[in-house]
């Protein structure tokens, strides 16, 4: 379980690291509207796959990522 609930972990926390970047360019302050717009987009898309794999990812069928805790056996 622990492996299962570390990769979900480990796949969330490459995602962060790329929106820092983006959010870094961001942030410049020769960063062009046009390029925010785009940067924008792809940290929606970002977010969207954090919330993928915090909802996919399982133990015996158990979400290990969704934000609720039940003790189960």
């Amino acid at each position: 379980m622990l492996k299962t609930a570390k990769k979900g972990l480990d796949e969330i926390l490459v995602v962060l690291h790329r929106l820092r970047a983006l959010a870094v360019a961001s942030a410049r302050a020769d960063c062009p509207a046009a390029d925010r717009q785009v940067i924008a987009r792809e940290a929606e898309a970002l977010i969207e796959e954090i919330d993928l794999i915090a909802g996919e990812t399982k133990y015996l069928g158990k979400p290990l990522l969704a934000g609720r805790f039940e003790f189960w056996i």
